[in-house]
């Protein structure tokens, strides 16, 4: 079979997957009391200011913040601690504002089963990478260097495979509107 089919594949199978469906409907709930304040709503959405949604924007800060940690502990080879523990921290910031402003998009796609539970999918790595890099910052302050060297290769690994899910959200097969 073609990697290409295999990853549709597999894609599918994420979205049909039952967890997907409850990730998602425990995600309706901070998304809707965050977006509970039409400035907030409308600032996170790109209706007000930039006309222009801010996830898409803001998405580069975490992944590319674990990118440069890791290239630091591989360049490094364990001289350059201090600034792969600066990165890892300025990537756990970065990620906040990233994780709101992605919620907000991915509320305004309600009626399409396929982005809600891929959207659902895409949080949770996101969120994965962010708790590995919280725990890899925890590390470093505990001076475990070596694991926290391994978490932030996960937090990268997490961030990679949550930049795929958002690309397949943008750019994969439409879906027809679907309730949940």
């Amino acid at each position: 079979m073609p990697l290409t089919h295999q990853v549709r594949q597999l894609l599918t199978d994420l979205t049909d997957h039952p967890v997907a469906g409850r990730i998602a409907k425990v995600l309706d709930i901070p998304a809707d009391r965050l977006l509970a304040d039409e400035t907030v709503s409308a600032a996170l959405t790109g209706q007000s200011g930039t006309g222009h949604p801010l996830h898409p924007g803001l998405v580069h800060l975490p992944i590319g913040g674990a990118a440069a940690a890791v290239a630091l502990e591989v360049a490094g080879l364990g001289r350059l601690r201090a600034a792969s523990t600066v990165v890892t921290g300025f990537t756990v910031l970065a990620a906040l504002p990233s994780a709101a402003a992605g919620l907000a998009d991915w509320s305004q796609a309600r009626d399409s089963r396929k982005v809600r539970r891929l959207g659902a999918v895409h949080a949770a790595a996101a969120a994965t990478g962010t708790t590995l890099s919280i725990l890899s910052l925890l590390a470093r302050i505990r001076s475990s260097h070596g694991s926290a060297r391994l978490l932030v290769f996960g937090a990268a690994a997490a961030y990679t495979a949550t930049g795929f899910l958002g690309g397949d959200l943008v750019y994969g097969e439409p879906d027809s509107p679907d309730e949940e």
